[in-house]
């Protein structure tokens, strides 16, 4: 049973491609991110995958979201909101 409630890993999923995306165009590497921001590799790719099933409990992943988007340049709060709306 996933950590993750249905709307959620919709959510997590949609969040996930858009950092991901974002992280294309800057022309970054996701080990890039990994250094700057303290989170292994494949935690990162879990989030940007939308895989819930090799992050944390939630919590933890709220601050990923907003390290990876302060990382990009983007606005994390804005952006680790989204999951919780």
């Amino acid at each position: 049973m996933t950590k993750f409630s249905a709307p959620q890993q919709n959510q997590l999923a949609q969040i996930g491609a858009f950092l991901r995306d974002n992280r294309e165009k800057q022309e970054k590497s996701l080990e890039d991110i990994a250094i700057r921001t303290y989170i292994r590799p494949q935690l990162l790719n879990g989030l940007e995958t939308g895989n819930p099933d090799v992050l944390p409990e939630p919590i933890f992943v709220q601050g990923f979201i907003r390290r990876y988007a302060e990382t990009l340049g983007l606005n994390g709060i804005e952006t680790f909101s989204a999951i919780y709306r």
